[in-house]
C-alpha cells in the first residue's frame, strides 16, 4: 500500500522529488497517524488500515474550522497536505485499480488480525476501500467528536526539563537538521489524555503520569508497543511505559 500512495504522488506531481514525497508518507504514516488517533478516534488502526476516505473528508474539515486543531495543522503544513493526498489516492486508480495490492508484512497482519477476530461475518477487505458508494466532493456532513484539552504551560514545562531531546533515542532535531529543527520535538503524555476524564488533574513533570519529549519515531513506537485494557465498562489505552521503550531500544542498539 505505501508503495501505491508514492506512485500515486508521483503521478498526481511530477515536480515532487522523491525525498518530498518519502517525506510527506513517512509524516502521513507517524505523525498524521497519531494525530488522528488522539483527536479523532482514539481506535485508529492506522492509515493503510482505515481506508473509508469519509473517514479523512470528515477530519479534514475538523482541521480545517475547530480552533485547536488549526492552531496545530497551521503550525506545520504537513498535516493538511498529508491528510489531502491521502484522501485523494484513496480515490484514484492507483488505489482503486484491479491490481490486487502487494501486502507489507504489517499490512497482512492488520488484515488477519480483523478476519479471526469477526470470523464468521462477512467483512470487507480492510486494506480496501470500505465503501464503494459514490462520494460526492464537497457535500457537507455533520459529526461528533470528542477534543480533549492541552495545557500550553505543562507542554512548555517538558521542553524546558528535556531540552528538547528524544528521552528515548537522545535525537536532537536541530543537530540532525539544523536551523528548520530548532525547538521542535514531540510531547507525549505518559497516562493518554483521552483517559483523563473532565476533572482529571496532574504534574506535567510527574515520571510517570506526565509529560515527556519525544522524537517522532519513538512517539509512535511508544503507542504502538501499547495495549488496550477494560476497566470500568470503558476500553482504556495503555501505551507502553518509558521506561519499557527505553530499555528496548537500549537492549536493541547497544553496538551501534
Amino acid at each position: 500500500m505505501r508503495e501505491k500512495f508514492l506512485e500515486y504522488l508521483s503521478k498526481v506531481d511530477r515536480n515532487m522529488p522523491a525525498n518530498r514525497r518519502e517525506q510527506l508518507v513517512h509524516f502521513a504514516e507517524t505523525r498524521l497517524t497519531e494525530f488522528l488517533r488522539e483527536l479523532f478516534d482514539p481506535d485508529y488502526p492506522g492509515l493503510y488500515a482505515r481506508t473509508n476516505r469519509n473517514f479523512y473528508v470528515d477530519a479534514e474539515d475538523k482541521m480545517q474550522h475547530n480552533p485547536e486543531m488549526r492552531q496545530i495543522t497551521e503550525a506545520d503544513s504537513l498535516y493538511g497536505l498529508s491528510i489531502m493526498h491521502y484522501k485523494n489516492f484513496l480515490a484514484s486508480k492507483q488505489f482503486r485499480g484491479k491490481d490486487k495490492p502487494t501486502l507489507s508484512p504489517e499490512e497482512r497482519k492488520v488484515k488477519e488480525n480483523v478476519s479471526s477476530s469477526k470470523k464468521g461475518k462477512k467483512q470487507s477487505d480492510p486494506l480496501l476501500p470500505e465503501s464503494e458508494e459514490p462520494t460526492i466532493e464537497g457535500k457537507s456532513r455533520q459529526v461528533n467528536i470528542t477534543v480533549y484539552e492541552r495545557n500550553p504551560e505543562d507542554r512548555k514545562k517538558a521542553l524546558k526539563r528535556d531540552n528538547y531531546e528524544c528521552q528515548v533515542c537522545h535525537m536532537n532535531f536541530e543537530a540532525v537538521y539544523g536551523e528548520i529543527g530548532k525547538e521542535y520535538i514531540e510531547v507525549h503524555h505518559l497516562y493518554p489524555v483521552s483517559n483523563m476524564g473532565e476533572v482529571y488533574h496532574f504534574d506535567a513533570l510527574d515520571p510517570e503520569r506526565g509529560l515527556v519529549c519525544l522524537c517522532s519515531n519513538c512517539h509512535s513506537m511508544i503507542h504502538r508497543g501499547g495495549r488496550f485494557e477494560e476497566r470500568e465498562g470503558k476500553r482504556v489505552m495503555i501505551p507502553m511505559t518509558l521506561e519499557d521503550l527505553q530499555n528496548l531500544f537500549a537492549k536493541l542498539n547497544l553496538n551501534n
